[in-house]
């Protein structure tokens, strides 16, 4: 920390602090208290600390939450909890200050915002920006908001609640209130008193919040115990509060909530009557684990998470390397579910014990909207426990693990009818109770059949954050090596080979942050993408980028490597370099390890004749060129660029009867755009590059597993 710039997120709740350093993730998640010695003027504790001190301390020392409803309420103490968390999560530093971006509501009045950048700037940050909750949590949920078609978001946070409506980069429509979890505990407090007579503080309306709280008439139904103040008699009594009660208690905040949400969906136009079904797409391999009453144990596991190794290696131990491909199509990956299943028995147990339905984030959500438990398939073939030939849950790794087939939902296809939206959720969401809701699929599933990837000889790539090769096959096709994956489509009896590169776009986003400092300042002038002044940079470049390769390993690497301590590398620097030499080199490997993606596939024997492309990457026609002449294929755009939620709405056209199946919708709905041809000469050059770059990470391998062993 002596020379070295921080940059740090910090999310100003009413209710917790929020603090992430770039490179790091979150590193402060506590409550926004502040206890401060008042004769000394000297803060003593901040968050957790800070809580427990309520009620305990003498009258010199004061215990302040400093915001109320979202905003500062008392400047000072902000800016000192400010100064005290940045410094104990950054250090401090005489040579070096942060860059701090801190969340706002989307209501708030310039006033509030000056003085939210004017404390953070006294906390010691060099620079200071804002963003909106809403476009922070698009961001954070992985959410493209850079497309014209629609996001809603939905951040309840403890103070206010903030709905918005993102696209092309923006908030297009928006609502704020002053309305959040401090209003749920204040309303369950004012309940109990006018009920029973009672008095009960924040703290124990919280634990009702959490425990028995719900907002549904067929949700939880439970009770507990509290302790409290008989408000006639004048000394403390224990009384029983329940579901109904909390449900009653919440009324009139949730309702608020759910008039903001439909004010904001008028605004937009959107005519429920008007949705024949609900498609849903969303992040595959995740976990949320379901009581006995369906209701969420804990907070999901992603995708993302990479706490799992220790469980993986258990499960290929357990079931065989070999055998575990043959029946799962995909060995054990930290990112899939079996692994966060076994890490939950292992690390709460009691949790576990407390566990009946085990669901993928996608389909808890559609729980929630139909009330029917089910998972749908092509998702399922990313959990490891699916036998995905035979597309059924597998008894054999079940048992193996230790694991109750009941844990496990039933099964339904992509474009099966698996429920209708209740009067409940009808109410809540402003939809027509009845719509049919799909079982959807998992996001690259749904963005094959947005792109028309719905039949054999056929095959898409993106460019977001990863980059992804994916094929579609009649028939089951398994990389006995599992080098690549293999899923069931969202096509009835169809299958998946896809791959994944976990830094594609990102290289290029990590090259801009680090490296194009002037290209970004141009751009804002110029009122342009700074990645098209990238590309015309790139572009005066030769191919080869003058004898510069680039392994694109920035968050080790999944396909074809499957080795976490992979490690990105410039091959070849020498002093003849440029930026533009280095930009040119990290798009050509990009796209070098989506030719040996699909390379791996043409040994399987899945040719495809041709190249859909989507994601941010596709929107550069360099970049589609390079793509098109490294892959020597035909590479063509279509003219939605959020597929996967185009895939869900024609999964859900199916459901409802509006299509009769899905590649007959797919070929009905997609419109290609413009495809750009290989170019043979250029084809030719680029060819002992790529064969070169193929060679280095095995060369690599050994240096790479002792550095990441320091």
């Amino acid at each position: 920390m002596f020379f070295n710039s921080v940059d740090i997120g910090i999310d100003l709740g009413t209710a917790n602090l929020l603090v992430y350093i770039k490179g790091k993730g979150i590193v402060f998640n506590e409550p926004s208290v502040v206890a401060i010695n008042r004769s000394k003027n000297k803060i003593l504790a901040v968050g957790n600390e800070a809580r427990d001190m309520i009620g305990k301390v003498p009258e010199s020392i004061s215990v302040i939450r400093p915001l109320k409803e979202g905003v500062i309420a008392n400047y000072t103490v902000t800016q000192k909890m400010l100064e005290f968390v940045v410094e104990r999560v950054a250090g401090k530093s005489f040579f070096s200050k942060p860059r701090i971006m801190v969340c706002i509501p989307t209501g708030i009045t310039s006033v509030e915002k000056r003085a939210v950048l004017e404390a953070a700037m006294q906390a010691g940050a060099s620079k200071t920006y804002l963003i909106e909750e809403p476009l922070a949590a698009a961001l954070g949920a992985g959410l493209d908001i850079s497309v014209p078609s629609g996001s809603m978001v939905i951040d309840i946070g403890g103070g206010t609640t903030d709905i918005a409506i993102l696209s092309l980069g923006g908030v297009v429509v928006d609502s704020s209130i002053r309305v959040g979890g401090d209003a749920f505990d204040e309303a369950i407090v004012r309940y109990v008193k006018k009920v029973y007579n009672v008095l009960i503080g924040e703290p124990t309306a919280e634990k009702i919040k959490m425990n028995v709280a719900t907002v549904l008439s067929n949700g939880k139904c439970t009770d507990m115990e509290v302790q409290g103040r008989d408000l006639i008699a004048g000394r403390p009594t224990t009384i029983k509060v329940t579901s109904a009660d909390a449900r009653a208690a919440l009324r009139e905040p949730v309702y608020s909530i759910i008039g903001t949400i439909r004010g904001v969906l008028e605004k937009s136009g959107v005519n429920p009557g008007d949705v024949k079904g609900l498609g849903i797409s969303g992040q595959m391999h995740g976990l949320v684990l379901l009581d006995e009453n369906g209701e969420p144990l804990g907070r999901s596991l992603l995708w993302c998470g990479g706490r799992t190794q220790r469980e993986c290696d258990e499960i290929t131990q357990a079931v065989g390397e070999k055998r575990l491909i043959e029946i799962a199509a995909n060995p054990a990956l930290t990112g899939f579910t079996a692994g966060k299943i076994l890490w939950v028995r292992r690390h709460q147990p009691e949790l576990f014990a407390r566990a009946r339905h085990a669901l993928l984030p996608k389909d808890y959500v559609r729980y929630r909207l139909t009330g029917v438990l089910a998972q749908e398939i092509s998702d399922a073939s990313g959990t490891n426990l699916l036998d995905v030939p035979a597309r059924r849950w597998s008894k054999e790794i079940m048992d193996k693990l230790g694991l109750s087939l009941s844990l496990l939902p039933p099964l339904v296809e992509s474009c099966e009818a698996a429920g209708a939206i209740t009067p409940e959720a009808a109410e809540l969401t402003g939809l027509r109770a009845g719509t049919v809701v799909a079982g959807g699929a998992g996001d690259n599933m749904a963005a094959a059949i947005g792109t028309g990837v719905a039949e054999s000889g056929r095959a898409f790539t993106t460019i977001g954050t990863s980059g992804v090769v994916f094929a579609h096959s009649d028939t089951v096709r398994i990389d006995p090596e599992g080098r690549v994956h293999t899923f069931c489509a969202a096509v009835p009896g169809a299958y998946t080979n896809m791959s994944c590169t976990l830094a594609a776009g990102l290289s290029l986003k990590w090259y801009r942050d680090q490296f194009c400092q002037a290209e970004r300042e141009a751009a804002a002038q110029m009122g342009v993408d700074p990645y098209e002044l990238m590309n015309r940079e790139a572009a005066q470049s030769p191919i080869g980028a003058n004898r510069l390769l680039f392994l694109p390993y920035l968050m080790g690497e999944r396909s074809p490597l499957l080795d976490a301590n992979a490690r990105g590398a410039f091959i070849g620097l020498s002093a003849i370099h440029t930026r533009r030499d280095l930009l040119r080199a990290v798009m050509e490997g990009v796209i070098y390890s989506q030719r040996q993606n699909l390379d791996i596939l043409r040994g399987m024997g899945v040719k495809p004749a041709s190249m859909l492309a989507c994601g941010g990457g596709a929107r550069s026609p360099f970049w589609r060129q390079m793509m098109a002449d490294v892959l020597g294929l035909p590479v063509q755009t279509v003219q939605v660029p959020e597929s996967p939620a185009l895939g869900a709405a024609i999964l859900a056209g199916v459901a409802a009867g509006v299509y009769p199946d899905v590649p007959s919708a797919s070929a009905a709905l997609v419109r290609p755009g413009e495809a750009l041809l290989p170019d043979a000469e250029r084809s030719a050059a680029y060819e002992p590059y790529y064969r070169l770059y193929e060679s280095l990470y095995p060369a690599l391998k050994p240096a790479c597993g002792r550095l990441a062993a320091l």
